[in-house]
């Protein structure tokens, strides 16, 4: 899309997990995340547009033990639509997701940090012409509810 004049952007993400652990180190369950993004060319073309949803489930581990600051490693398997759109309506894509997270858990302070990466690669959307995927690397803080 560079080639096109829109610059790489962040995309906003609102994600949540929910596993239960069946020993003190593994656990299963479910996320969700909701993805956007937009970009305006520097050229004065149309708006990129590009909504994501994304759900599937996942496998928490803590490798090194529960203590807070506990490591913890989630492989994740899902499926992910877009709605990428370039000045108009869009074409919903869809793909499988693959990836993970890696990150620090305070379960004590209810606060976690993670970095993950999640791949989704799909055909063009409409108009776009062209393959591409809607995955990508994600830097996340966020809360702790144990019950």
């Amino acid at each position: 899309m560079d080639l096109d004049g829109y610059e790489c952007t962040p995309r906003w993400i609102a994600a949540s997990d929910v596993a239960r652990y069946l020993t003190p180190a593994f656990g299963v369950g479910a996320w969700g995340q909701f993805s956007y993004r937009s970009n305006k060319p520097d050229n004065g073309g149309p708006t990129l547009k590009e909504p994501v949803y994304a759900g599937g489930a996942e496998v928490s581990l803590l490798p090194v033990g529960t203590d807070s600051p506990a490591l913890l490693v989630v492989p994740r398997l899902g499926y992910g639509w877009s709605l990428m759109s370039i000045g108009g309506r869009a074409e919903a894509v869809g793909g499988v997701m693959y990836g993970g997270e890696i990150g620090l858990l305070f379960p004590k302070s209810h606060f976690s940090s993670a970095i993950g990466w999640l791949s989704g690669p799909t055909r063009s959307s409409g108009n776009l012409g062209r393959d591409y995927n809607f995955g990508g690397f994600t830097f996340l803080i966020g809360g702790v509810i144990n019950g």
